[in-house]
Parts: C-alpha cells; sequence; structure tokens
C-alpha cells in the first residue's frame, strides 16, 4: 500500500488557511466529502496520491501533512480576510526567504528537542532560541532549509 501518516489537526490547519469549506476541498480533489473526512480521520492511512492532490489543490507542500505540529504562521491578520483563491495567490507571492526561515525556525526547534532526548551532553542545558544563534550557524539552518524546500517542491 501507498499510504502515509498524517494529522487530523494539519488538515483542519490547513483548511483555515485555505478559506476553502470541506466540501469545495473534497469536490476540488474528485472526491465526496465524506470520503475526505474518513481519510483525514484515520491518521495511519491516508493514500499518498490523495495527499498529493490535496496538498496540490491548497498549493501546499506535500512535507506539511507528515508534521506532528500546526506551522507557526507570520501571515499578517489582512491575509485572514482574502477568500481561498486570493490566499492562493497571496502565498504564490510570499517571499520564498521568509517561507525558509518559518522551515529553518521549525528545523531549529525539532533538533533541540531530539538533541535533548537523545541525551546528546553538549546540548543539555544550553538550548538557544533561533534568533539567538550564532549568524553562522543560522545561516547554515537558513541554506539547509532552501535546499529541502527546493528538493520538496520538485517531488
Amino acid at each position: 500500500m501507498n499510504n502515509a501518516k498524517t494529522y487530523k489537526k494539519i488538515f483542519a490547519w490547513a483548511k483555515k488557511e485555505s478559506g476553502y469549506t470541506w466540501e469545495e476541498i473534497a469536490d476540488g480533489i474528485g472526491i465526496s466529502k465524506k470520503k475526505l473526512m474518513e481519510q483525514i480521520e484515520d491518521e495511519t492511512t491516508m493514500n499518498v496520491n490523495l495527499l498529493r492532490k490535496f496538498a496540490d489543490f491548497l498549493k501546499r507542500p506535500m512535507i506539511i501533512f507528515y508534521i506532528n505540529e500546526v506551522p507557526e504562521t507570520c501571515l499578517p491578520e489582512e491575509y485572514y480576510t482574502l477568500g481561498p483563491i486570493e490566499r492562493i495567490k497571496y502565498r504564490e507571492e510570499f517571499p520564498r526567504r521568509q517561507e525558509i526561515e518559518l522551515f529553518a525556525r521549525q528545523m531549529h526547534e525539532w533538533y533541540e528537542k531530539i538533541a535533548e532526548e537523545c541525551d546528546w551532553e553538549t546540548q543539555i542545558d544550553c538550548s538557544v532560541d533561533f534568533d539567538d544563534l550564532p549568524e553562522e550557524n543560522r545561516e547554515v539552518m537558513l541554506k539547509l532549509s532552501e535546499k529541502i524546500l527546493t528538493y520538496l517542491d520538485k517531488i
């Protein structure tokens, strides 16, 4: 089977961010609302082809649906007053640098948490916020994030 572990809270976030209703999303990807909701509720069996359609329809990278935490957003309040089509256009024009920085911040947060979970002694009690990283470290995270996002855009 070609299934992937996904999280319904991420689908709820993506729907909210898009401005679409569940019916509009289901129509847009070519399935019934009932079938879509069944797939979303079952966090263990989302078909990858359906996930790709969902991500493509909402103009979101597929990787976002594998993440267990709702992404932070730095979109301005006026974004939420736009309709679905305008939101997609806005995001398409949203500077790539901001998208890369958001992803780098998330990766740094995961790195800090995993290092601590793995008892990496050099990291214990010395975690720092992304903004407090030395410039060179921040640039490495940004460049790595850009490479990862560019790769994911291609698949």
